[in-house]
């Protein structure tokens, strides 16, 4: 159940990290990484404070590779919604 969890919040991280740090009104301004690694840190914290449910998780049946596979599909769909 755990791993569903850490799962939720990495997806949720991503997707507001990818946001933030490609987003072109955040890059014109030109403001710190810390700063903005900082803002993505809150904001997922807070967003993933109101998660009801974990994700589903899809990685406990298979070998590792294809755990890996699914984990790096999952991380590649966040990364385009958030850019």
């Amino acid at each position: 159940m755990t791993e569903a969890w850490v799962l939720s919040f990495t997806l949720v991280l991503v997707r507001l990290a990818t946001f933030w740090m490609i987003n072109p009104i955040w890059s014109s301004l030109k403001p710190p990484r810390q700063v903005k690694l900082g803002l993505v840190l809150a904001l997922s914290v807070f967003w993933f404070s109101g998660l009801e449910e974990p994700a589903p998780l899809l990685l406990q049946n298979g070998s590792g590779a294809t755990q890996w596979l699914v984990l790096g599909l999952m991380v590649l769909r966040e990364v385009v919604l958030g850019g």
